[in-house]
């Protein structure tokens, strides 16, 4: 049977994957949304660049927003800061969707 460390430690990866699957959907929904609102074209190479390490690196920019989440649960846990869930959820999707068109720029500058 696993000690109550060891179901923690599995609770948070878990959690840590699901995260960083929700940051790559944004990423990827974000992502068609602003190549279909921009007059790019699909087909181009820096459009699978864009995709291709946009998938990528959205994971790892989801780390910050994820120890606000987990820094929030340590505090909802304890019966107070509710009224941070709206905000967080605001602020976890403006950082996806920022980061989304931040590396849209950066490309579509660069190439």
């Amino acid at each position: 049977m696993a000690s109550e460390k060891e179901l923690r430690a599995e609770l948070h990866d878990q959690a840590a994957s699901a995260h960083s699957k929700n940051a790559i959907f944004t990423f990827f929904l974000t992502g068609l949304i602003i190549l279909i609102i921009m007059p790019e074209k699909f087909f181009q190479l820096r459009t699978a660049f864009f995709f291709g390490s946009g998938l990528f690196l959205s994971s790892f920019a989801s780390v910050p927003p994820y120890i606000i989440k987990s820094k929030l649960a340590k505090k909802l846990v304890k019966g107070s800061m509710h009224f941070m869930i709206p905000i967080y959820w605001i602020f976890s999707s403006v950082w996806n969707i920022g980061f989304a068109y931040l590396l849209f720029l950066l490309i579509y500058r660069t190439f």
